[in-house]
């Protein structure tokens, strides 16, 4: 249900805004302003110290007259030749060298000014440069140390990528062995899918909507998308796995365990949230881009607190029997990879600002590891002789209690043993 109204929310906003103006996102200035504007291209430019790469400059209508474009010095790059000479009548964009010359981070490369050009000497000040807004063309350079690190950066990114994405199938596949989802806290599945859902729709919008793009170009002048396409089929993938493990908790044995009270009440909590940013987007009293970043802290919510169930509920039963190792281990991975090549992108750059400048990214994710290391002493130290089989009550009862299995709530019934009996150890994660 809650995917269903998420889903919607983000169907219907996707709708609203194809009917907007798409522009260029490329282009400076408005299309239809009869000013003419310079593009230069690519936005983002990464180099290693003392490698060149080519610019390209086009103006977005031809020029009655040829044009200089001047660039400052600069001790982290040259621009070769400092003046770009656009000529006049021409459709084709024209060429420069850009030059790195020391390490540095999301520099921004603008033009100082531009002029007319007789032949030989500048005709006209800088005044009557016909570029309307040329302190909005620019792009974005980084300057790095090293390939072998850029390298290694990427290495680590598509590890942590793999990792992640496949995290969510050893514990879909230890359901499915066991045709059971004993063990399994329904809070934590309850939580993850309401976090992914906010997640997907966040990263869809924020990666394919012009105007959203628009606006965050509005409040982030000269920066690229934040969503890169690997984010958004991650999430894609996040919130169909989220459902593959939703339907295995409705059609395989559960015993008594449900989602709890307080469990639901918080879900409910998020949804709400959800529907009324979407409400208050609909009669403008926010705009889209702030609709997708509440859906976005919704998903540091879920992470903050999606955890504690299911560590409680192990702490319970005094073991991990139904709770798959192979998923901690996985996003163990992910999250130390993640890490790790914030460390190697900052040390490349002499840039820290990854960790002091997204300080909720990387706090969540040193909590996300806290929490698979305590997963992890759970299940390889605490209770790594808790016998297979054992799903009684903490009493020892075998009723069919309708108490509900949560730290959010409830005490917990952790169903039959039916299926147990004869699980092998390699089934049992």
């Amino acid at each position: 249900m809650l995917f269903a109204v998420i889903v919607g929310i983000g169907i219907l906003l996707t709708s609203q805004q194809a009917l907007g103006q798409n522009e260029d996102e490329n282009l400076v200035g408005n299309a239809t302003n009869p000013h003419t504007t310079l593009k230069i291209w690519p936005r983002t430019v990464m180099l290693v110290v003392n490698d060149s790469t080519t610019l390209y400059f086009e103006s977005s209508h031809p020029l009655l007259r040829p044009v200089n474009v001047h660039f400052n010095d600069s001790s982290y790059f040259a621009i070769l030749p400092p003046d770009v000479r656009l000529s006049a009548n021409v459709t084709a964009p024209f060429t420069a060298q850009i030059k790195g010359l020391n390490v540095t981070s999301d520099l921004l490369v603008q033009p100082a000014s531009c002029s007319y050009w007789n032949g030989s000497t500048n005709l006209f000040s800088d005044t009557d440069c016909p570029f309307t807004r040329l302190n909005k063309s620019g792009i974005l350079l980084t300057v790095v140390h090293s390939y072998w690190l850029l390298t290694l950066c990427n290495i680590v990114g598509w590890i942590y990528f793999f990792a992640w994405s496949i995290s969510f199938y050893p514990q879909i596949w230890l359901n499915f062995s066991r045709k059971s989802v004993v063990g399994l806290n329904f809070d934590f599945i309850a939580l993850n899918m309401t976090g992914f859902a906010c997640y997907t729709i966040y990263n869809v919008i924020m990666f394919w909507d012009p105007n959203v793009h628009a606006l965050y170009e509005i409040e982030n002048p000269h920066t690229s998308n934040p969503v890169m396409l690997n984010d958004v089929v991650f999430a894609i993938h996040a919130i169909f796995a989220c459902s593959i493990t939703a339907i295995q908790c409705s059609i395989y044995e559960r015993g008594q365990q449900r989602v709890s009270y307080l469990g639901g009440s918080l879900v409910g909590v998020f949804c709400l949230v959800a529907v009324g940013s979407f409400a208050v987007a609909i009669f403008k009293v926010i705009n889209w881009l702030q609709f997708i970043r509440l859906l976005s802290y919704i998903k540091i919510g879920v992470t903050l607190s999606k955890y504690f169930p299911q560590a409680f509920f192990n702490y319970q039963r005094k073991s991990t029997v139904g709770w798959s190792i192979g998923n901690i281990l996985l996003d163990f991975t992910g999250g130390s990879m993640d890490i790790l090549q914030m460390v190697l992108q900052s040390l490349n750059t002499d840039d820290w600002r990854n960790f002091t400048g997204n300080k909720v990214k990387f706090l969540l994710g040193l909590i996300s590891i806290a929490f698979d290391i305590l997963f992890m002493v759970q299940h390889y130290v605490l209770y790594r002789n808790s016998p297979e089989t054992k799903y009684e009550h903490l009493d020892g009862e075998h009723d069919n209690s309708s108490s509900r299995p949560s730290v959010l709530g409830g005490r917990p019934d952790y169903g039959s043993t039916e299926d147990l009996s004869s699980a092998s150890p390699q089934n049992v994660q």
